[in-house]
């Protein structure tokens, strides 16, 4: 059983989205959301959106990939954006103020505006 499920859609807007479903932890499900940002990088996608909508728990692991993330994607010379993180996952990005950094957006709707 996975713990996380990863999957990746583009938009019309030329952005692609990073879908998010269950828990960003510690575990080598997790590891899959750096490959995914990797692959997207190397097909030349530079503005992309981290859709954690569906994240119900995450734990350091899980704040140290998007940060990983943000840092190899503004490094390509894109953009990310997180968009849903609510409840706890939202408060932990707030209290490690990585909030600070990556822009926080209420959905998909609004990072692809």
């Amino acid at each position: 059983m996975l713990l996380l499920d990863v999957t990746t859609s583009a938009l019309d807007n030329g952005a692609t989205v990073v879908s998010l479903k269950g828990k960003l932890a510690l575990g080598r499900d997790s590891q899959q959301v750096e490959t995914t940002i990797q692959k997207l990088l190397e097909s030349g996608s530079k503005n992309i959106i981290l859709d954690m909508s569906g994240i119900n728990y995450i734990d350091s692991t899980g704040v140290g990939i998007v940060s990983f993330c943000f840092g190899k994607i503004k490094a390509g010379g894109g953009t990310l954006k997180v968009a849903g993180a609510t409840g706890t996952v939202r408060e932990v990005f707030r209290i490690t103020m990585l909030d600070t950094l990556v822009p926080f957006v209420a959905s998909v709707e609004d990072a692809a505006a």
